[in-house]
């Protein structure tokens, strides 16, 4: 809490294939423990990823996965090769900025 006895808020960016609600059940432990101090504000990155295809051709994710921006044209990130592309990235500012303006 802050001197006036406001909750800290805390801004939580899950990782890639993940959203904010796969990110809030991953963090259930954590957020029981700073829930008299805080208050954790999950958000969802705007872009969605691709589904990973199965050995058989079929969509193997039926979950929604997000993605903070994009490191191939393709629509997927490849964290282990260097590139000039970001693919979603201003996107993603844009959301983060409105939350801080919203919250």
């Amino acid at each position: 809490m802050d001197a006036d006895g406001r909750l800290l808020k805390i801004l939580c960016l899950h990782g890639y294939r993940q959203n904010a609600d796969l990110f809030r059940e991953k963090t259930g432990a954590f957020r029981k423990v700073l829930k008299k101090f805080s208050r954790l504000i999950y958000v969802s990155a705007p872009n969605t990823v691709p589904p990973l295809n199965s050995a058989d051709g079929k969509d193997s994710e039926s979950v929604d996965k997000r993605g903070w921006w994009f490191s191939a044209e393709d629509n997927s990130y490849r964290p282990d090769e260097p590139t000039e592309c970001c693919k979603g990235y201003q996107e993603s500012l844009d959301v983060i900025v409105k939350t801080f303006q919203e919250e």
